[in-house]
């Protein structure tokens, strides 16, 4: 994702091409930083979404493993649950995408979203919950330890090995 003049766009084009594979122009200058920004604000909504649904079903008595396996081919199905819950299941939170990294990200939405006047509800709760992540100690894991607030709030795993 890549802002700025559409000349200086085609110029730059080989530079792009030696860093990514995908490269679109998403408009003027700061234009990329918005779609990154907007992307990882839905990431980490449908990280949390995701981790509250486990949280939930697993509580009831339903194996987190199951429900994967289901949600995968439904339509709760997301990246989230194609590529964060194996690494939950397996307890292994060894950093790839911090919590502190994340909770940046979310923070950075929220400012932008301020100085527009736009309210974002859920993304405060989000922002919120890594802003807890973090009070205990768990920023320097890997984002997909965010569920691991809930485990211990609600004294249930989901996790079937791995980091307690």
């Amino acid at each position: 994702m890549v802002g700025g003049p559409e000349e200086l766009f085609h110029d730059a084009m080989p530079l792009f091409e030696a860093m990514g594979k995908k490269i679109i122009r998403c408009g003027g200058c700061g234009a990329g930083q918005v779609v990154k920004v907007v992307n990882q604000l839905m990431s980490a909504v449908n990280l949390i979404s995701m981790s509250e649904g486990f949280i939930l079903g697993t509580k009831a008595g339903v194996d987190p493993e199951i429900m994967m396996n289901v949600i995968s081919g439904g339509s709760g199905r997301c990246w989230a649950v194609e590529n964060r819950m194996p690494v939950i299941l397996d307890g292994n939170f060894k950093p790839g995408f911090t919590i502190d990294l994340h909770k940046k990200d979310v923070g950075l939405a929220m400012e932008m979203a301020a100085g527009m006047n736009i309210p974002l509800y859920v993304t405060s709760l989000v922002n919120d919950l890594f802003k807890t992540a973090q009070a205990q100690g768990k920023g320097k894991l890997d984002n997909s330890a965010i569920i691991t607030v809930y485990e211990d709030l609600l004294g249930v795993q989901v996790r079937k090995g791995g980091q307690q």
